[in-house]
């Protein structure tokens, strides 16, 4: 890694502490519109952090925010797991639904991307993780499916629509312990 980082697990009394760091980091590294990272902040986020097995590891570089990464059981009853339950089932592939932690989000700022920070994160987030781990790519970044299959996830479903999304081509993907 080109840069010192540090990084840290919030536990999930403390993340809405963290809330505007990490939607800001999100807002900046997916280019989101404010309405979108107002959304997240006050509503998607606050409600990701009460779900059971919620992991939140947050990368500074001298204590500045970098990088987040957040994942939580996946459950019948949550809006990805909703979304992409049938087709794993239907593909035969549902034993990956069983005790699943979904990687939810990651993200790194813009100008420290491509320094090892995301990589770093990831590994600390699959350390001591014990169940499958479930996740979602957008096809048009070959970037991020690489740097997912780097960490050991394979695809599992590679041309995925989400039903509110129905033009953006998606690639599941999963990862064992």
């Amino acid at each position: 890694m080109s840069v010192p980082v540090s990084i840290v697990q919030i536990e999930p009394f403390r993340a809405l502490a963290v809330a505007g760091a990490v939607a800001g980091i999100w807002s900046a590294a997916t280019q989101v519109t404010n309405e979108d990272a107002i959304a997240f902040v006050q509503g998607t986020f606050p409600k990701h952090v009460l779900w059971p097995g919620f992991r939140l590891f947050l990368a500074a570089i001298d204590d500045n925010p970098v990088g987040f990464i957040y994942g939580y059981r996946s459950q019948a009853g949550q809006w990805w797991h909703d979304e992409v339950a049938p087709d794993l089932v239907a593909a035969g592939l549902e034993e990956w639904l069983k005790d699943a932690l979904e990687l939810a989000e990651i993200a790194v700022l813009p100008q420290f991307q491509g320094k090892g920070i995301g990589s770093h994160l990831i590994n600390v987030f699959l350390n001591d993780v014990q169940e499958p781990i479930l996740l979602s790519v957008e096809a048009t970044e070959p970037r991020t499916h690489a740097l997912y299959l780097a960490h050991g996830f394979t695809d599992l479903l590679t041309d995925f629509r989400y039903t509110d999304y129905p033009d953006d081509s998606i690639i599941v993907m999963g990862r064992r312990a």
